[in-house]
């Protein structure tokens, strides 16, 4: 609900909450840790994007001329795209690259005109009634596709993993919560499964990543739910050296944002996340060969930010004393100079949390003192 009052005006939301005090209110008055960061707020979600005719823009394999935003009619199989809250709020590029990569393997990509919720935060906080109220209306959304054999694309792990299991759950005895859980794939199961694969005739290759050497970081849903071995195969078939952790982010979910919840879930994250970003940071800052090396979580929302709030410069400094000094947004490694902020005095922090307006006023001073001598 605050996500989407939040994209009605998304640019005075973020910059309002660009003021630390003011996000540390926010995050206090909400139950959560003032240590973590408040997410920004896309711009254009990824559904107003799909609406405005994102579609048909830089999409390969949609007609010419089709209409904005509608798939044209097509013998090509159906796929429905389901966008999460999070997906389309927050990450909007995350399911505008599945269209694009669903496009191009020869997939009539179908996003239905209602928005609806799978109620994963209600799960995870025992709101057990919220949640069937959401989930009852994504089957009366979703059901229709799913007993007719159309396969229903996930992107955020947690998210998938609700329909694939939660939902039958909360509705043992609802034949569409039965259809909706075997139709919900990711979508690296979409892509390989053999009935729902690309065909022959699509005339789509996988990229060839056989430059990229990655640490992959699975999200909890993927090891308990879905399972890993299906985007382990593609990435593997594409050619990328990857290694795989078998350790949580320590966010899990709202766990890791709560209050009283910081220090374990930073020694969470110590288990394997944060000691293969150093390692991987070190490797990119030592060795060419190893300048595309990165942690790189899967499909999901609270990983990545998990990797990012430990490269933050507002990142408190037990958590960067843990994920050492240096992480790529800091120093080091490739793309660091783009990385760093610009330091405005009196305003910005340095990369180790310390404020740098005071000594840069106080050097000036004593500047001018020595020239005037």
């Amino acid at each position: 609900m605050w996500a989407r009052l939040a994209t009605g005006m998304p640019r005075f939301v973020n910059r309002l909450l660009g003021i630390r005090p003011l996000a540390k209110a926010v995050l206090w008055a909400g139950g959560m840790d003032t240590r973590r960061d408040v997410p920004r707020f896309a711009e254009v979600p990824f559904r107003t994007w799909w609406r405005r005719g994102g579609a048909t823009q830089g999409v390969p394999g949609l007609a010419v001329g089709q209409r904005p935003g509608r798939p044209a009619r097509s013998e090509r199989p159906k796929v429905v795209l389901w966008t999460d809250s999070f997906s389309d709020t927050l990450s909007p590029t995350v399911p505008q690259a599945a269209v694009k990569v669903l496009t191009a393997a020869g997939y009539d990509v179908v996003v239905p005109e209602q928005d609806v919720c799978c109620g994963l935060t209600w799960i995870s906080t025992g709101q057990l009634d919220g949640a069937r109220r959401r989930l009852e209306k994504l089957l009366t959304v979703l059901g229709p596709y799913a007993v007719n054999g159309i396969p229903i694309m996930g992107l955020e792990p947690s998210c998938t993993g609700v329909l694939r299991s939660d939902l039958v759950d909360l509705f043992p005895d609802d034949p569409r919560a039965q259809a909706v859980s075997r139709a919900t794939r990711t979508l690296a199961e979409l892509l390989t499964s053999v009935d729902t694969a690309p065909g022959t005739g699509s005339g789509w290759r996988l990229p060839d990543l056989s430059d990229v050497t990655a640490v992959v970081q699975p999200h909890c849903h993927q090891h308990s739910v879905m399972g890993f071995a299906a985007d382990e195969r593609l990435l593997r078939a594409a050619g990328a050296d990857i290694e795989v952790l078998a350790g949580c982010c320590g966010l899990a979910g709202n766990f890791g944002m709560q209050k009283g919840h910081y220090e374990t879930s930073v020694a969470v994250a110590e288990n394997a996340l944060l000691p293969a970003l150093r390692e991987a940071t070190r490797a990119r800052s030592t060795s060419p060969t190893a300048s595309r090396a990165a942690p790189r979580p899967t499909s999901s929302r609270g990983c990545r930010a998990r990797l990012s709030s430990s490269c933050s410069p507002s990142a408190s400094r037990s958590e960067r004393r843990r994920s050492g000094p240096g992480t790529p947004r800091h120093r080091g490694g490739r793309g660091a100079r783009r990385a760093v902020p610009r330091v405005r005095p009196g305003i910005d922090r340095d990369p180790h949390g310390a404020s740098v307006g005071g000594g840069v006023r106080r050097r000036r001073h004593r500047d001018r003192r020595a020239r005037a001598r």
